[in-house]
């Protein structure tokens, strides 16, 4: 009896389910001159992280604005800056045809929920929301690893090196000096934090929220650090 089962060892190719952090472009302005100068600004401020980063552009946040932008344009436009866009996220119909013209991939608009809840005052914090299992990372971060913390929290317990990057679904703690990029809460989690020793990171961001180093090097950062979301924004605070 015949069969038609092919073994593994005889497979040219396998495709497998994974998880990469990807950045993603939303745009608050559909004029062109003001996104392209946003855009060379930040990239001067931080050019090995864009170096052919991968990037997806939200057309779906802010449709009002962006229902008639151009996109060949803009795909251009990131290319000229070594940025490489991998897919838009919502747009029209004839957004959406140009993107794939322009070897793109479609993702479904994101779905943005706002849930009610007290008001509290600037000052005041939010426990953050526990994950499940922590995973912790004795030795130091060198350049070029990436860690990430699948549905967890992540504890560094040593210092993270320049060019490394850490990723948690949940909080990030780092006992040591904070360089490289920590990117916590990358599921979506706003209650998400960063807490370090030392804050010297290239990036830090909070459920896609960012801030490279240059916006923040006013501050006395040689000492604990925490890091959170209040208002949709990154406060970063000394731990007393």
């Amino acid at each position: 009896m015949e069969t038609n089962t092919i073994t593994q060892e005889h497979q040219a190719i396998q495709f497998k389910g994974t998880m990469f952090s990807l950045t993603v472009l939303t745009l608050n302005s559909n004029d062109f001159s003001a996104i392209q100068n946003h855009v060379k600004q930040t990239v001067k401020k931080a050019p090995k992280m864009f170096h052919h980063a991968p990037v997806v552009i939200d057309l779906g946040s802010n449709n009002q604005l962006t229902a008639t932008l151009a996109v060949a344009p803009l795909i251009d436009m990131l290319q000229q800056h070594q940025i490489l866009p991998i897919a838009i996220m919502g747009g029209s119909a004839e957004q959406q045809k140009t993107a794939i013209q322009a070897g793109l991939t479609i993702f479904p608009a994101a779905k943005h929920t706002v849930a009610a809840s007290p008001a509290r005052s600037p000052s005041s914090s939010r426990a953050p929301k526990r994950t499940g299992n922590t995973k912790i990372i004795s030795q130091p971060v060198r350049s070029g690893q990436q860690i990430y913390a699948q549905g967890s929290d992540l504890v560094i317990l040593a210092s993270v090196s320049h060019g490394a990057e850490i990723i948690s679904d949940g909080s990030i703690h780092v006992y040591g000096a904070l360089h490289g990029r920590a990117i916590a809460g990358s599921s979506g989690n706003l209650d998400a934090r960063i807490f370090c020793t030392k804050l010297d990171a290239e990036l830090i961001s909070i459920a896609g929220i960012y801030s490279l180093s240059d916006d923040y090097t006013n501050k006395k950062l040689d000492a604990p650090m925490q890091i959170f979301l209040e208002n949709n924004q990154l406060v970063i605070t000394e731990l007393k």
